[in-house]
């Protein structure tokens, strides 16, 4: 992803955005989507960069973004991800950082309007 598309994408006021470095050099990014209304925050956008995938980078981004997500907005119940079904890597990361996913009524009715049929997972605990 260019940084300018990427950069684009944290303008949403409620959207709170997040790099992950190691050392000066970004290795993965992140973003907490709010949704107040639903009492929600889900965890978007979670991109690897390519020479950092397989080294636990995606699990370590999940989990402090998980982490950012019950400490700056304490008062929504539930952390929640989307992931495509074939991201096999995607769900091994989201379950060493606490996920599991939803029952099939859930994600059908979280998967009501969307593009595509995504699995869905919340946080435990």
């Amino acid at each position: 992803m260019p940084p300018e598309v990427i950069s684009g994408w944290s303008t949403a006021d409620d959207v709170d955005a997040f790099l992950l470095l190691d050392g000066e050099v970004p290795v993965a990014y992140g973003e907490l989507w709010l949704d107040e209304e639903e009492g929600e925050v889900e965890l978007a956008r979670l991109l690897v960069a390519p020479e950092r995938r397989g080294q636990g980078v995606g699990r370590t981004l999940t989990s402090l973004l998980a982490a950012a997500a019950r400490d700056r907005h304490p008062h929504l119940e539930t952390v929640c991800l989307r992931v495509r079904p074939e991201n096999t890597a995607g769900h091994r990361a989201y379950e060493a950082a606490g996920f599991t996913f939803v029952d099939a009524a859930t994600e059908a009715a979280w998967n009501l309007g969307q593009p595509t049929q995504y699995r869905w997972m919340v946080l435990v605990g």
